[in-house]
């Protein structure tokens, strides 16, 4: 059941079987042909001899029916045509006299007449026609006839054709097929490389010297070719290997990624990095360019391939620089990678057709990101910085005139005799010190924040420090009621810290102590140093506590805790200040409390060596009552600053104040008369308190004048830059009466 359908596909594909079937066919057409050709030309010859044999009968009767016709004997004419039916072709015959049959005599059950034809009937001595007799012929006997005839020959010709059929196929057998099939036997044990195999095949062959010998022949020449070539191609792709190898070590170091592509766009290696980009693996023949996911930045489509195909011809690497993205196969979830990508055509290689380098542009796009945003976090704080300070400025100017007349006032005899108008002045002091402490807080919080605070490390003497801030507290603590305590500091000296930011900070932390304390109670000052060698500075009050909920929000700005209900003043940012400062000091703060009973603060720092040398600042050369006349000049533009000046030295009737609005003004006066000390404001109308500065240490007969800055602008960098230039110090408005004659004492104390 299974042999037979394969032997028919067999034969079906076989070119002998084919041939047989060919031959069998036109031998059967030849004999169609032929045997048709031969039965019609007996049909033709056995119908002309029938036709001439009616032809013979009609001419014999047709006197005998004449005279009949002639003599009226109904009877001899009947039996005259019925002889001319009884056998034959003829089957009717119609005796016709004067345009009508007299008499029409058929053939029973004979078959439809396929002929007619008349001939005239005339008498022996009359040349006219008495009548006409029509005569009808049928061949259906000639036509079976013929056919049994040609029943008789097919078997013969069947015969014939089957003969002549298998001697061709027994002739194409022995002559072709056998030959054939050895041959295809030899070819397909016939090793590719064993020319000498081929040799003794193709001598074999060549005794018949015809059409299979020469196909035997083609076949073994393309076999060696095909050899040939594979060996070529083999030895190639050995080459290329080897390249490939030596290109991978080099290109496999690139932090580029690099994919060599063939003639058809397949991947034909890709170096490590473009294997981590991709997401191809290292062995990626399988994959063609297609499959790896470019898109434009904005998501569309690119047709990559075709930029690809239309850079063959290109002379030079073609840079594409669109912006493109790129998905890792396989890892649908994580980011694409912001590329460019580089095509270099490779016309010298048979075997490649272009390499792709593709440019990892993800982290310079980051960069670039993270630099815009930092640009514009830096002009905002810039801005909000600028405000600030301008806002500081204004502020400050002003409380300058309320605090500064105040304090005049506190010196006024027919003040100090009235003790409840000198306590109103006392107040209008504290209230604007405290407005300007909230100033300062804001704009310490704003440039903490962006990063404008700069600290200085170095050793700084923590007992004298310690002392000194208790000295600066006492006159707060002393009207609630409040006992500051030094506890033992158990040896400690030295701390790494910024001096002015350490002060400020112990100075917030001892303001709130006394502040949130009881009439009545106590702040314990102390320092130890800790088993890592660090110091930890503690500051414990018996006040009302904190709670935990309160603990947790200690830090936030300008949350007071619910402090405000205690009518006490504050802004709640002091104790951010605080943190941060003690952080940029590389420190840290805790703090503990119990409700009701008090509130710890411990500053942990690093410790410190002592100084190679402790500067010490020249003693004056004379007490104020012992100087001789001095002359101050103060340049300043605003009118109200100006009269709190005057204010100030009247405390001293042996200074001289002038006072100047603008820089071109006092550098004129200065040149004409220079005084024993020069007040300068740091922003002018015509300019900056600087140019003043760098002008006077450029001429020698102004270098040696004394200047000190007087400025609301309480930002480090102008302090610093003021000093850089020259300014012997710096004080900040609203200033305090006692502290700036102290300074100004000391400076005019040492000129002569």
């Amino acid at each position: 059941m299974v042999l037979v359908p394969a032997r028919a596909r067999s034969l079906r594909r076989s070119v002998v079987a084919r041939l047989v079937a060919v031959v069998g066919l036109f031998g059967m057409a030849s004999f169609v042909l032929v045997g048709a050709a031969e039965i019609w030309r007996e049909r033709s010859e056995l119908l002309r001899a029938e036709h001439e044999r009616a032809r013979a009968a009609v001419a014999t009767s047709a006197g005998g029916i004449a005279l009949a016709m002639w003599t009226f004997d109904q009877k001899a004419l009947e039996i005259t045509a019925a002889s001319l039916t009884r056998e034959g072709p003829i089957v009717q015959v119609d005796v016709v006299a004067d345009g009508q049959v007299v008499l029409s005599q058929g053939r029973h059950g004979a078959a439809p007449p396929t002929s007619s034809w008349s001939a005239p009937l005339r008498l022996a001595d009359r040349v006219q026609p008495i009548g006409e007799l029509r005569v009808s012929e049928s061949y259906e006997e000639v036509d079976a006839q013929i056919l049994q005839r040609a029943w008789r020959r097919l078997g013969l010709e069947l015969g014939k054709v089957a003969g002549i059929t298998l001697g061709v196929f027994l002739l194409l057998h022995y002559l072709v097929m056998r030959r054939l099939g050895r041959l295809a036997q030899r070819l397909q044990v016939l090793p590719p490389d064993d020319p000498p195999a081929a040799l003794r095949m193709l001598a074999d062959e060549g005794e018949h010297d015809d059409e299979i010998a020469a196909v035997a022949q083609a076949v073994l020449q393309f076999q060696h070719d095909r050899a040939a070539e594979a060996r070529r191609r083999e030895l190639a792709e050995t080459h290329l290997r080897e390249r490939m190898d030596e290109m991978a070590v080099t290109l496999g170091a690139l932090g580029e990624g690099v994919i060599v592509l063939d003639a058809q766009m397949r991947l034909r290696y890709a170096n490590a990095t473009a294997q981590r980009m991709t997401g191809v693996p290292a062995a990626c023949d399988a994959l063609s360019l297609q499959d790896l996911c470019f898109t434009h930045a904005d998501g569309g489509p690119i047709d990559l391939a075709g930029r690809v195909a239309t850079s063959r011809d290109a002379e030079h690497a073609v840079d594409l620089h669109d912006d493109l993205r790129l998905q890792p196969l396989q890892t649908a979830d994580a980011a694409p990678l912001q590329v460019r990508v580089q095509i270099i055509p490779l016309r010298s290689s048979e075997e490649l057709a272009w390499v792709l380098v593709i440019h990892d542009q993800s982290e310079a796009v980051r960069l670039r990101e993270s630099e815009r945003a930092r640009a514009l976090a830096e002009g905002a704080s810039r801005a909000k910085s600028e405000f600030l300070s301008r806002m500081s400025h204004e502020l400050r100017t002003r409380l300058n005139a309320i605090v500064g007349f105040a304090q005049s006032l506190e010196q006024d005899p027919a003040i100090t005799g009235d003790l409840r108008r000198a306590e109103r002045v006392r107040l209008i002091v504290r209230a604007g010190w405290h407005l300007t402490g909230m100033i300062g807080d804001v704009l310490d919080l704003s440039r903490i924040e962006s990063g404008n605070v700069n600290v200085t490390l170095g050793p700084v003497d923590l007992p004298a420090l310690l002392q000194e801030v208790m000295a600066l507290m006492a006159g707060q603590a002393e009207p609630e009621g409040v006992s500051l305590y030094l506890a033992s500091l158990g040896g400690v000296r030295y701390v790494e810290a910024d001096a002015t930011r350490l002060r400020q900070v112990l100075v917030n932390l001892l303001s709130n102590a006394i502040k949130y304390n009881r009439s009545g109670g106590a702040v314990m000052t102390g320092a130890a140093v800790t088993a890592d060698g660090e110091v930890a500075i503690s500051l414990q009050d018996t006040g009302i506590g904190m709670t935990s909920a309160q603990l947790a929000a200690l830090y936030q700005p300008f949350n007071r805790l619910g402090r405000e209900a205690t009518g006490r003043p504050g802004t709640g940012i002091g104790l951010v200040i605080t943190k941060k400062l003690v952080e940029m000091m590389r420190g840290r703060i805790e703090v503990s409390s119990v409700p009701g009973e008090g509130t710890r603060f411990v500053v942990t720092l690093r410790g410190a060596q002592a100084p190679a040398a402790v500067p010490t600042m020249p003693a004056p050369l004379g007490a104020p009552s012992e100087m001789g006349p001095r002359r101050v000049m103060y340049i300043e533009d605003d009118p109200v600053n100006a009269e709190v000046m005057r204010a100030l030295l009247s405390l001293r009737p042996r200074v001289s104040l002038s006072v100047h609005t603008t820089l071109l003004e006092g550098l004129a006066a200065l040149r004409s008369a220079p005084p024993d000390l020069l007040l300068l404001d740091m922003q002018l109308p015509d300019g900056s308190g600087l140019e003043l500065l760098r002008a006077l240490a450029d001429d020698p007969l102004l270098a040696t004048v004394p200047v000190v800055m007087v400025s609301a602008d309480v930002m480090e960098d102008s302090i610093g830059a003021a000093l850089q230039a020259g300014a012997r110090a710096y004080i900040a408005k609203p200033f305090n009466f006692d502290e700036v004659l102290k300074q100004l004492d000391a400076v005019l104390a040492l000129t002569t």
